[in-house]
């Protein structure tokens, strides 16, 4: 939910000057056709994966974890996906 309000009326370029960009770099980016079509079939294939969230991690094509993951199990998943 928060990231879909941050969006609304110019929180992107809020977000994308917070981040060092142009204003002008900001709005070429969501002008561009091409780009949003891309971004929207992402954001699609997320849904269908069962994404809600950010950061979701996915080993060997499944979901493993959403949220922060401390290194150390991380890396003990990822040994055991090995």
């Amino acid at each position: 939910k928060q990231q879909r309000e941050m969006f609304k009326a110019g929180g992107v370029i809020r977000v994308g000057e917070a981040a060092g960009l142009s204003k002008k770099s900001i709005e070429a980016c969501v002008s561009d056709e091409a780009g949003l079509a891309a971004a929207n079939a992402s954001t699609e294939r997320a849904a269908e994966a069962g994404v809600v969230m950010t950061p979701t991690f996915f080993l060997n094509g499944q979901k493993a974890y959403e949220g922060v993951w401390p290194i150390a199990e991380m890396s003990a998943a990822i040994d055991a996906a090995l």
